[in-house]
């Protein structure tokens, strides 16, 4: 799966003043992030649309694996 693919599959809502995100937990999600129980998924978008970075934070939720937006930078 691409990262691009991987993106989209990821449900998002915004809670509580929190853009928050969740996907199942499967091997094509694990080829992604790896087996660890959380971490930080940098994505850089293209130089054609201003380089902007995401910062995505996730953790690992019983069978879901859950995402929160901690910070996105500016395009330049």
């Amino acid at each position: 799966m691409s990262l691009i693919n991987f993106l989209s599959e990821i449900e998002w809502n915004f809670s509580y003043g929190v853009f928050q995100g969740t996907i199942e937990r499967s091997e094509s999600v694990a080829a992604i992030l790896g087996n660890a129980d959380s971490g930080i998924l940098p994505v850089k978008s293209s130089e054609l649309s201003g380089s902007q970075q995401t910062k995505l934070a996730w953790f690992v939720d019983e069978e879901y694996v859950k995402f929160r937006v901690l910070n996105i930078t500016e395009p330049i």
